[in-house]
């Protein structure tokens, strides 16, 4: 099996739970040339400030430490305009989570990796 063509951006990905930060980096290396991951939101700004990601796939849950995701996206969205795409991923139902224009979309748990995959082809598309 030929491996996929990389898209040539990079992909912020921000989860509370270190197992589940590490499969999807390595998953969604695959098909990105770069992905950087992220436990909490300082660390998640830490890294929008080095590497300047331009999608960002964050966990609507950070932990009982940390406000809803959906609180810190529209902060992040404004401080760092490189951001193209915001995915929210939630296990969450998607009509519990508060409304937020900054989300470009929200992709249930547990993951559709191809449906998120092709989601990420056609942003990319759209940003030639």
């Amino acid at each position: 099996m030929n491996a996929p063509e990389k898209m040539a951006q990079s992909l912020l990905i921000v989860d509370d739970r270190e197992e589940v930060l590490r499969a999807l980096e390595r998953y969604m290396g695959l098909y990105l040339t770069a992905v950087f991951g992220a436990q909490t939101p300082d660390e998640a700004i830490a890294m929008m400030d080095a590497h300047k990601p331009t999608f960002l796939l964050c966990d609507f849950w950070l932990g009982e430490k940390h406000p809803p995701s959906t609180s810190l996206i529209p902060e992040w969205r404004a401080r760092f305009p490189f951001i193209k795409k915001v995915i929210l991923m939630s296990g969450t139902k998607s009509s519990s989570i508060p409304s937020c224009n900054a989300v470009d979309a929200i992709f249930p748990k547990p993951l559709d990796l191809k449906g998120l995959v092709q989601y990420l082809r056609e942003a990319t598309e759209a940003l030639s």
